[in-house]
């Protein structure tokens, strides 16, 4: 089973959810999952769909289909393979729950990204961050402005 994630941004208007369907439908890719919001605000329309299908997916035939809905509709649009974990950075202020919160949904494999290290500008994340095997390095302590802007050269060794 092959499965991928696409997302996708436009401005909000009539008809978007079933023109995407359908090209997936027409592509055999089955919908496993699918959410999407509209931001009264902005006007904007974002999608996130979760597909699969038991064959290679042929991309560029895909690429191909989709172009006219995303021209239509002047839609941003990406496909990655769900088996992909971006890595990423986590930054850690004075409370830490969302940092556990992170890393038990990253150890349960109900999030997928990879934590590169946790930065903070307090010490109350360090214990969670070690024992998850996570580097942890302070930014200074007070408030996180000034700190977090010092981050750049801190990432140099959390390849």
């Amino acid at each position: 089973m092959h499965k991928f994630t696409v997302t996708l941004s436009c401005q909000d208007g009539l008809g978007i959810v079933a023109a995407v369907s359908q090209i997936f439908a027409q592509a055999g890719l089955n919908i496993d999952e699918s959410q999407q919001f509209s931001d009264a605000d902005s006007g904007l329309f974002f999608m996130r769909v979760g597909l699969s299908t038991q064959n290679e997916l042929d991309r560029p035939a895909l690429d191909k289909k989709f172009a006219p809905v995303a021209e239509k509709f002047k839609m941003n649009w990406k496909i990655v393979n769900a088996a992909h974990k971006p890595r990423a950075l986590i930054m850690v202020s004075k409370f830490d729950h969302c940092l556990v919160d992170l890393i038990y949904r990253c150890q349960t494999n109900s999030l997928h990204m990879d934590i590169a290290g946790v930065i903070s500008n307090h010490k109350v994340g360090q214990q969670w961050s070690e024992n998850a095997g996570l580097p942890f390095r302070p930014a200074g302590s007070g408030r996180a402005g000034p700190h977090f802007r010092s981050i750049a050269g801190r990432l140099y060794d959390l390849k």
